[in-house]
C-alpha cells in the first residue's frame, strides 16, 4: 500500500508551496504539486485546506489535490503490478509523463528551476542539526551575493562556475566603517565549505529528478582545504587554568580600564569566569564538541563515566571515563554545572581566562586568504576558543598513548585520516610517545593481561 500526503514547504510564511510526499515499500518520494496555500487555513491532520468562508479558494485547491492523489496512487499501483520499486527519478518521470498524457493539448512549458529557490526549499524541509542548517543558509546567502544580476540554474553549475565562484570569493573586499580595507578574500577552508554544501544541494536535486549539469561531478569540482594552525593547550596548561584562583586583584590588574570596581559587578564577573573555565576544562578532558560539552547535565562526581545519550551532530551515544579534573570540578560545584551559554560568549570569556593564566607567548598563524598565504603573529590567549577544548582533548589523549579509535569514539571523528589531520602533534612528540613501545625495546615488559595470540585462542 502507498500513502500520499501533502505538506507545507514552510509553515512560517504567509503563503507557502505544497509538496506531495509518498511512502511506498519503505521508500519516500517527493513531488511539487504547483499549489500554494495560506498556512492559517491548512489542516495538517487531513492534509487538505480548510473549506471555510474566509478562504474560498480552499475547495478548489482540495479538488486539485484529489486529482493529484489519484494520479500518484495510480502510478504507484502500476509499479506494484510490475513488482518494481522506482527511484525518485523514475517516479518523477512517470508523474510528468502521466500529466502530459492526461492533457496533451495543454502542456505547460517547463518552469525554470533556479538554484537558490531549490536550496531554500531544501533548507525549509531538511532534517539536519541547527548548526548544519546555519551553514546551509550561509551558503545560500553567499550564492545570492555572487549571482548579482543573473540567477543561476542547475545547468550553470560546472567547472566554469566553480572557478568563477572561487575567483569572486578570493577578490571579496572587507572594509571598516571608514572605508579602509581590512582584508581581501575568504579563506581556502571557507570556500571549501561552500563547495561542500553546494554538492549536497546538487545531489539532493538529482534525487528529486531535477536535471543537473554533470560537470559538478568532475574530480576537480571538490571542496579544498588546508591544515589549520589552530592551537591546543597541553595538560600542564590546562591544569594551570584548573588551579587558577580568580581574584578581584587579578582581574583589575589584567583589565584596569574595562572592569568597573563595584562589588556586585566584580562578584558577577568572577563567577562568570569560574563558570566558563569549568565549562572549557570539561570539554578539554572529554574531547567532546562544544555542542555536547556545553550542555552536559546530570553528571555527578561519584560517577565513573560521563555519558551523553545523543550527541548533537552525529546522534550517537558517547561514554567517556571521568577525568579526575572533572571530578574535582563537580565536587567543588556540588554537581551543579553552569547553565549553557552561546559559543560566542564563551569564546570571548576564554580569551580573558587565557590572559589571566599568562598565556601571552606569541603564536605564528598561516592561512591562505584571497589566494595568498598570510602569516600573522598573535598572543596565544587570543587564539583560545571553544574548539580549542576538543582539539586539546584529542591531542593530549593521543600523546598519552590512548588508542586512536577510542579517542575517535569520544570526539566523533569518523576516519583516522581526518583525526590525524586534526590533532596538533609534532614529529618529535610522536617519536617520544612511541619510544617505549614494545616494538622498539630489546626486552619489552611482559603483557599484564596474559593475552594470547588470536591463533592460540582459536
Amino acid at each position: 500500500m502507498s500513502e500520499v500526503h501533502f505538506y507545507l514547504i514552510n509553515k512560517n510564511k504567509e503563503k507557502t508551496s505544497l509538496e506531495a510526499i509518498i511512502r511506498y515499500k519503505g521508500e519516500r518520494y517527493k513531488m511539487p504539486v504547483g499549489e500554494s496555500v495560506n498556512p492559517l487555513f491548512w489542516n495538517p491532520v487531513k492534509y487538505r485546506c480548510k473549506e471555510v468562508r474566509e478562504y474560498p479558494e480552499g475547495k478548489e485547491i482540495n479538488d486539485r489535490l484529489k486529482e493529484w492523489d489519484k494520479l500518484i496512487s495510480d502510478i504507484i499501483y502500476d509499479f506494484g503490478k510490475d513488482l518494481t520499486i522506482p527511484t525518485q527519478k523514475q517516479f518523477r518521470a512517470c508523474v510528468e509523463k502521466s500529466l502530459d498524457e492526461k492533457d496533451p493539448d495543454n502542456i505547460v512549458e517547463e518552469k525554470t528551476i533556479y538554484l537558490t529557490d531549490f536550496i531554500q526549499t531544501f533548507i525549509d524541509s531538511a532534517e539536519r542539526s541547527h548548526n548544519t542548517i546555519k551553514r546551509y543558509i550561509t551558503t545560500l546567502n553567499m550564492i545570492k551575493s555572487y549571482e548579482c544580476k543573473k540567477r543561476l540554474t542547475f545547468d550553470d553549475i560546472d567547472m566554469r562556475f566553480y572557478n568563477s565562484f572561487k575567483k569572486w570569493m578570493n577578490s571579496k573586499e572587507f572594509k571598516d566603517d571608514e572605508g579602509n580595507l581590512i582584508r581581501k578574500g575568504y579563506s581556502v577552508n571557507y570556500f571549501g565549505d561552500m563547495i561542500k554544501n553546494i554538492r549536497v544541494f546538487l545531489f539532493a536535486a538529482e534525487e528529486e529528478g531535477i536535471q543537473v549539469n554533470p560537470g559538478f561531478k568532475s574530480k576537480n569540482f571538490k571542496p579544498i582545504s588546508e591544515e589549520s594552525d589552530s592551537i591546543f593547550l597541553s595538560v600542564d596548561e590546562l591544569l594551570k587554568i584548573h588551579r587558577m584562583e580568580i581574584t578581584e586583584e587579578m582581574i583589575l590588574n589584567a583589565f584596569p580600564t574595562t572592569i568597573v570596581n563595584v562589588k556586585h559587578n566584580m562578584e558577577r564577573k568572577i563567577q562568570s569566569l569560574v563558570d566558563n573555565k569549568d565549562r572549557f576544562l570539561i570539554g578539554a578532558f572529554t574531547a567532546m564538541r562544544f555542542s555536547d560539552y556545553g550542555d552536559l547535565d546530570g553528571i555527578k562526581s561519584t560517577d565513573e563515566y560521563i555519558t551523553k545519550k545523543r550527541t548533537q551532530k552525529t546522534g550517537i551515544k558517547v561514554v567517556i571515563p571521568m577525568h579526575w579534573v572533572i571530578r574535582e570540578i563537580l565536587e567543588k560545584r556540588n554537581n551543579i554545572l553552569p547553565a549553557p551559554i552561546s559559543n560566542q560568549k564563551l569564546n570571548d570569556s576564554l580569551k580573558e581566562i587565557g590572559l589571566l593564566a599568562g598565556f601571552n607567548e606569541m603564536e605564528t598563524m598561516t592561512i591562505t586568504r584571497g589566494g595568498k598565504k598570510e602569516t600573522t603573529q598573535f598572543d596565544k590567549f587570543k587564539l583560545i576558543t571553544t574548539h580549542t577544548a576538543r582539539r586539546s582533548g584529542c591531542t593530549n589523549m593521543y600523546l598519552s598513548g590512548i588508542d586512536i579509535y577510542a579517542i575517535m569514539g569520544f570526539s566523533g571523528h569518523k576516519t583516522v585520516k581526518s583525526f590525524l589531520k586534526y590533532i596538533k602533534v609534532k614529529q618529535e612528540e610522536n617519536a617520544i610517545r612511541l619510544k617505549d613501545h614494545a616494538f622498539f625495546l630489546k626486552d619489552p615488559p611482559q603483557s599484564t593481561d596474559h593475552g594470547q595470540s588470536e591463533s592460540s585462542r582459536n
